[in-house]
């Protein structure tokens, strides 16, 4: 779907401190130069705490702040153990008691599909001008980072999108599902912290070819719609997954080079459920790497299986910050 007049105003990210992977008790090896992951970002803070602080300081930074928001899409998966309605803490420390405000689990893809859905409902009121997407993902406490096959780490992110002016312009979004794969990833085990799934007994072998080819289909249906090839993109953000599955089934079959990614900085961090892609732009925000004209194409895909792709266009590059203030 082609968007006018949408565009990603503020972004902020909270990424806890990083440990090492020698640190981090695992079922897996987890120095497998496959894998190729270092450190990943480990929280002693509760979940709705660090969406908190991404969300607060993406509203207080953006052209927006003190306006009643459109509403407030609360991203997160299925680990919160806490009970409470986690989107009614934003909309309190927000002051945001009148805008609707909703949690969405979509796995992995929660973040990308949370942009078109905000998307949507912004552009069903001509009164309001903003919307916030939060997405966080934590791991709990005596469960196994190496599970669905990558390394989870913890941490949020937060965007204020407008309809009136930001520092990226959504061009388009576009998405797909494959929901017969659902039962390969659904948890049979009844214990917290045990991870039981057909794709864990039997390998992701069976479905690879599936999966890319689901995965190429939604980035080739993106570009398809924008008139542009691979070629014309100068970022491609992915899911933090280990290096060997990126490049079967993302990069090698859509000829794009590590180069044009942020693995340099997901490795870092460990797949942190949906927040991946948007804090891969901040990484490139924080990193200044983005200059005016350039396309950014985001990839979201989450177990069940779905699949989100979202294309921008960098209009404004002056709101970056320092990096040092970044820290």
């Amino acid at each position: 779907m082609l968007w006018n007049g949408l565009f990603i105003n503020s972004l902020s990210a909270h990424v806890p401190p990083r440990v090492s992977i020698s640190d981090i008790d695992s079922s897996m090896d987890l120095s497998d130069a496959l894998a190729g992951f270092v450190t990943v970002a480990k929280s002693d803070q509760q979940e709705h705490r660090m969406a908190g602080l991404a969300a607060r300081e993406a509203v207080d930074h953006s052209d927006h702040a003190g306006e009643r928001l459109a509403a407030i899409v609360y991203v997160n998966t299925s680990y919160a153990v806490d009970h409470m309605a986690a989107v009614c803490h934003l909309q309190r420390i927000l002051r945001q008691p009148e805008t609707l405000a909703f949690e969405l689990n979509a796995a992995s893809n929660g973040g990308m599909a949370g942009m078109e859905v905000l998307a949507r409902l912004m552009s069903t009121d001509p009164t309001l001008s903003a919307g916030l997407l939060t997405a966080v993902a934590r791991i709990p406490d005596g469960v196994d980072r190496w599970m669905g096959g990558t390394l989870n780490g913890d941490g949020a992110v937060a965007a204020v999108l407008s309809k009136t002016a930001g520092f990226a312009r959504v061009v388009a979004t576009q998405r797909m599902s494959n929901p017969e794969l659902e039962v390969t990833s659904r948890n049979r085990a009844t214990k917290l912290g045990d991870w039981d799934t057909k794709a864990t007994k039997e390998g992701i072998a069976p479905y690879v070819e599936t999966i890319t080819q689901d995965v190429s289909s939604v980035i080739a249906a993106i570009l398809a719609e924008a008139d542009i090839t691979m070629q014309h993109i100068s970022h491609v953000i992915l899911p933090s997954f280990p290096l060997t599955s990126l490049q079967q089934i993302y990069l090698d079959r859509n000829a794009i080079p590590i180069a044009k990614t942020c693995w340099e900085d997901s490795r870092r961090n460990g797949h942190i459920g949906p927040c991946d892609q948007l804090l891969g732009l901040k990484y490139l925000m924080d990193t200044h790497r983005l200059e005016r004209g350039q396309l950014v194409l985001m990839i979201g895909s989450g177990l069940g299986f779905q699949y989100t792709c979202a294309l921008l266009e960098i209009v404004d590059c002056a709101a970056q910050p320092d990096p040092a203030e970044s820290r």
